[in-house]
């Protein structure tokens, strides 16, 4: 990816990628839809932009969501990690890229 983007035009998108899956993560839905489809998202997304640590999350949660004996508990708990840990990248692309973050920012109504 990084020869066909510069860095901005990356953290950019990755912004716009985290913002997004983080303000789906509190839509009302069934807990282990909500969880599958964040899960589905965030594989396919963090693996589009080489973050492999959070497409393997990804990954995981929505297997675990398709999985039965998985307790809702359980789900949440992968959940919360992983949105804790999307908050620190979108903090450490926030840090390093200001004014792409803003406007990213606006663009969504997260400011």
């Amino acid at each position: 990816m990084s020869d066909l983007y510069s860095p901005e035009e990356m953290a950019e998108q990755k912004l716009d990628l985290l913002t997004r899956l983080l303000n789906g993560a509190e839509d009302e839905q069934n807990p282990r839809e909500r969880a599958r489809m964040i899960g589905h998202k965030l594989h396919g997304t963090a693996a589009y932009f080489g973050l492999d640590d959070l497409a393997a999350a990804g990954l995981t949660m929505e297997r675990n969501a398709r999985d039965e004996s998985v307790a809702e508990a359980d789900l949440d708990s992968e959940l919360s990690e992983i949105l804790a840990a999307m908050s620190m990248l979108r903090d450490e692309l926030r840090e390093e890229f200001p004014s792409i973050y803003q406007k990213v920012a606006l663009a969504l109504g997260a400011a």
